[in-house]
């Protein structure tokens, strides 16, 4: 498995950034089809095994987290059964909060309406991209 500084690293800048910024990173990738590998990063044996990449036993002793190791094959699988089911739900946790996000804030959008400034930054963003998307 890969070494852990990476992810520590930008999980901190995660942790760092301002709490609205936290809010569009989280609503963005977990829309994703990978949505494992924003949470864990690459190498997670849970996700890795949920997705088929490897199967537990192909993963050497010395590799598998320490929760796993000198655990007997039957105890692993059913340690990796009870962390899927886990992310499962928060992973539609997540979906259901992001959703009342996006709901909450198209309709402050439609409220704002016309009395909303044209010439906001945010405003100019948005035209940009709709035309870049036709």
């Amino acid at each position: 498995m890969r070494s852990n500084c990476g992810r520590t690293r930008a999980f901190e800048q995660r942790a760092a950034a301002p709490a609205s910024v936290q809010a569009d990173n989280s609503g963005f990738y977990s829309k994703r089809a990978d949505r494992s590998a924003v949470v864990t990063g690459a190498g997670d044996p849970v996700a890795d095994v949920a997705t088929g990449a490897k199967s537990l036993e192909s993963v050497p002793e010395g590799e598998l987290p320490k929760v796993l190791q000198g655990k007997s094959a039957a105890e692993r699988q059913a340690y990796v059964e009870q962390q899927r089911a886990e992310r499962a739900a928060l992973t539609a946790q997540m979906a259901g909060l992001v959703g009342q996000r996006d709901a909450y804030i198209a309709a402050e959008q439609a409220r704002q309406g016309d009395a909303a400034s044209t010439d906001s930054f945010d405003r100019a963003v948005e035209e940009t991209l709709q035309i870049q998307l036709q």
